[in-house]
């Protein structure tokens, strides 16, 4: 371009300069979806994206165990999400870059959310226990976390007939009081499987022993 002064009857001055307008870089998604859904410790879709114009790119907000590489002009978002504590959504970016003139592009943003696994934890410390006949058993608490909202009781032996389970808050409360009039030791099974999460569940088991009462029973003779 070329300014010229004006207004003067005598010689006019120019001067000259040039403007160079560089393209800005950009990204393209060229294969896998941007917006993924995964349980933890499950491998993402690979995310493949296109570079035009740039060498580089800034990328953010990747959940823990997933990672980008670029090769040349194509850029790989891989890897296997973990380390969460409950249901999370992360949103990530990537912004192209050129290196050469230093033109950050429009950068494009997806989320990855990790679905959390069911996890159960007996934080009472007493899940086999032994009680006397017509005793109850002594309280049992599990802590609730990951996706787990709930619990199920089952047993091989009839133990979730008398078993019961309450969820508060993240604890789990398991009580109850096992059938009378037994004859000899007893002993039930019981699982405690979580509910609620989309992914794994947990469980944990346990084993109640049942004790008969002592019975004294008269013996008569005849003489």
């Amino acid at each position: 371009y070329t300014i010229t002064t004006t207004g003067s009857s005598c010689d006019e001055k120019s001067i000259q300069g040039v403007v160079t307008v560089n393209p800005a870089p950009k990204v393209v998604n060229s294969s896998g979806n941007i917006n993924q859904a995964v349980c933890e410790g499950n491998a993402i879709n690979t995310i493949v994206f296109r570079l035009e114009g740039a060498q580089r790119a800034n990328v953010s907000g990747l959940p823990s165990g997933v990672s980008f590489d670029i090769s040349g002009a194509t850029l790989t978002i891989f890897g296997t999400p973990n380390d969460v504590s409950s249901n999370q959504t992360f949103s990530y970016t990537v912004e192209p870059v050129n290196t050469t003139s230093n033109c950050v592009g429009t950068p494009i943003s997806g989320q990855i959310t990790v679905n959390a696994n069911g996890t159960l934890d007996n934080i009472s410390n007493n899940a086999n226990q032994a009680v006397c006949e017509n005793s109850p058993i002594s309280q049992i608490t599990y802590s609730l976390s990951g996706g787990a909202t709930g619990v199920t009781i089952s047993s091989n032996s009839g133990a979730n007939t008398w078993l019961n389970a309450v969820v508060n808050g993240d604890n789990v409360i398991v009580n109850g009081t096992p059938p009378a009039d037994i004859d000899t030791q007893t002993t039930y099974d019981y699982t405690i499987t979580t509910t609620g999460s989309n992914c794994i569940q947990d469980t944990s088991s346990g084993f109640i022993t049942v004790n008969p009462d002592s019975e004294l029973s008269p013996i008569t003779s005849n003489t």
